[in-house]
């Protein structure tokens, strides 16, 4: 991530990778919020495809992983699990204190780059077993476990 926010910084355009690291940290942090509000609201599938009108296999969809949400879906699925509305701020990466780039940013490194949902899930899934201080060997098994679909493989030390 270092890279990435002194791209921020300086005035140069930014790179691709870049650009889909940000996307897909959004994307993640969305899925998240959604997923933890359908978890709190007791709420089953079929009730909230009911309550917003949509088939069952479209509801399954939207909370099966990350994807490229519209606003109007956000708003839907929040309004329709709990009443809930988004509320935002907004945070600077640059002004934050930098610290050594922790695993997901070497792994993203480690991997070259390659971009595709399932390694950038890999990274968030890694962020946050070690956020919550997980054993290395439930990090890296979390780590195959996402990416054995998308049939990448990389060598990541511990």
């Amino acid at each position: 991530m270092r890279s990435e926010i002194s791209q921020i910084t300086s005035d140069a355009s930014l790179s691709l990778s870049t650009r889909e690291y940000f996307q897909a940290r959004l994307r993640q942090r969305l899925y998240d919020l959604v997923i933890k509000e359908f978890k709190s609201s007791g709420r089953t599938r079929a009730h909230l495809a009911k309550k917003l009108g949509k088939r069952p296999e479209q509801i399954t969809r939207w909370l099966s992983g990350p994807g490229n949400l519209t606003l109007d879906t956000l708003s839907d699925l929040l309004l329709g699990l709990s009443g809930a509305e988004l509320a935002m701020t907004l945070e600077h990466p640059a002004d934050q204190p930098q610290q050594p780039p922790r695993f997901p940013e070497a792994l993203l490194r480690a991997q070259g780059r390659a971009r595709g949902a399932r390694v950038y899930q890999a990274a968030f899934a890694v962020e946050a077993a070690y956020a919550k201080k997980s054993a290395p060997t439930t990090v890296a098994v979390l780590v195959t476990a996402t990416l054995a679909s998308s049939q990448l493989a990389f060598a990541a030390v511990l």
